[in-house]
């Protein structure tokens, strides 16, 4: 005969409460189905399926439950086993929040998985279902938080000029923390994974910036940014200063465009350029200009000062089609002798002065003119020197004379160089001088 003996009630509801305290000492553990509904803030643990990792999940379960770290925490889920049976539609999904109108991270089904999730904020929400036949056993995860790196804000320019380099930017250092940079209108030209870095920045104006994101080793803070406008070069110009000089010529004044700017080089007196200060030789002239914005544009020219008196300073003539000179343009009044004396002058070279040109064709005509507004020298002398210092032709008027006089010539070749040398044989001073081919 089966004897049933009578359990006290106060007797049972102790041997539940021992059960349910002997669940919860094992708190580190959290099977779905026991925590149903629930919200649960840890940093450690195991997350189990219905079977608690001892058997399979059951059918036609629907459970929902909610995780979250400490405030300035992420919660972190890292699934060493996952076996969902996919073809009848057993599912996690994982919301990214509180509840299941969170964000959803994904849906989750399969067998022979392994995954980590890791929540934005501070929570995660699981929500599990399965259908009504074939269980598989579930899923097993460890429970961790990481704290959130709080990154300071971006010490560095927020105002640059276009194609500047090596700008300084950077964060408050924190031990263990590595940085990642991201750069938009610009490179990252020094620093990796540090808390300072240097930045290059492009050439195209507008909007630029600076973003940061710290990584402490366990995870990745918010995304920092700086705010940089890119400001365009002004544009720059100046007039005023031709290409050649005599080393005798007064000196020119410059203009700069904007004004306000800085003039440099050599032959440079405030906005004036001096060929005789400058001296013989090429020379770089520079006019720089800082606008509001302390962005620096220059521009930049190239004179060259010469010396007529030489053979090597000689005055390029470009036009040769009817030109002429101004009246009593050039003078010979404190030459020296330069080069061979020509076979047809009388008395050699004395105060000779050079001029050349490219014969555009094999004639030309050269025309020597003093007397009046022409010029004061008298008994003008005209000699023509091929590349190769060979004389071509040569003429002299007669002593004491003033007017035109002409050298014609039909036999040069078309492309070369030729010099053109003017002296007198009575009296130095200023001529005129026409071309024509």
């Amino acid at each position: 005969m089966m004897i049933i003996k009578k359990v006290p009630y106060l007797a049972f509801l102790i041997i539940i409460s021992l059960y349910s305290s002997v669940y919860r000492a094992d708190a580190q553990s959290y099977p779905i189905n026991i925590i149903q509904e629930d919200t649960i803030q840890t940093c450690s643990g195991t997350f189990y399926d219905s079977g608690s990792g001892l058997g399979s999940y059951g059918s036609n379960e629907k459970y929902t439950t909610t995780f979250h770290a400490p405030a300035g925490e992420r919660i972190v889920f890292n699934f060493t086993s996952f076996d969902l049976r996919n073809e009848g539609g057993d599912t996690l999904k994982i919301f990214d929040g509180s509840d299941t109108l969170s964000a959803l991270i994904g849906n989750y089904t399969g067998e022979g998985l392994s995954f980590s999730v890791e929540s934005s904020d501070s929570a995660l929400t699981f929500l599990f279902t399965s259908d009504g036949s074939l269980e598989n056993t579930g899923w097993e995860a460890s429970i961790s938080c990481c704290l959130i790196p709080v990154t300071s804000p971006i010490a560095g320019s927020t105002s640059e000029c276009i194609n500047v380099t090596g700008i300084g930017y950077s964060v408050a250092d924190t031990p263990g923390s590595t940085y990642e940079w991201f750069i938009t209108g610009g490179t990252q030209s020094g620093g990796t994974n540090t808390s300072s870095i240097t930045v290059d920045w492009g050439g195209l104006s507008g909007s630029a910036g600076v973003k940061v994101v710290e990584n402490n080793g366990c995870t990745s803070g918010d995304t920092v940014t700086l705010d940089v406008t890119l400001n365009a070069l002004p544009v720059v110009s100046f007039t005023g200063l031709d290409s050649v000089y005599q080393i005798t010529d007064l000196p020119v004044t410059l203009t700069g465009d904007p004004a306000g700017g800085t003039f440099t080089g050599d032959g440079i007196v405030g906005s004036q350029f001096s060929p005789s200060i400058a001296g013989l030789g090429l020379h770089e002239i520079i006019y720089s200009y800082t606008d509001i914005n302390t962005c620096e544009n220059a521009d930049t020219q190239y004179v060259d000062v010469r010396n007529h008196d030489q053979q090597s300073g000689a005055i390029w003539l470009t036009d040769l089609t009817g030109w002429c000179s101004s009246n009593a343009q050039f003078t010979n009044a404190s030459a020296t002798a330069d080069g061979a004396s020509p076979a047809c002058w009388t008395g050699g070279t004395g105060n000779n002065v050079w001029f050349r040109f490219v014969a555009p064709a094999s004639a030309v005509s050269v025309e020597v003119k003093t007397g009046g507004a022409f010029g004061s020298m008298r008994g003008q002398q005209i000699a023509l020197w091929n590349d190769g210092n060979t004389l071509v032709k040569c003429i002299e008027a007669a002593d004491y004379f003033a007017g035109t006089l002409p050298l014609s010539i039909d036999t040069l070749t078309a492309g070369n160089k030729y010099w053109i040398s003017v002296d007198d044989r009575r009296t130095h001073g200023t001529i005129s001088l026409c071309i024509d081919d």
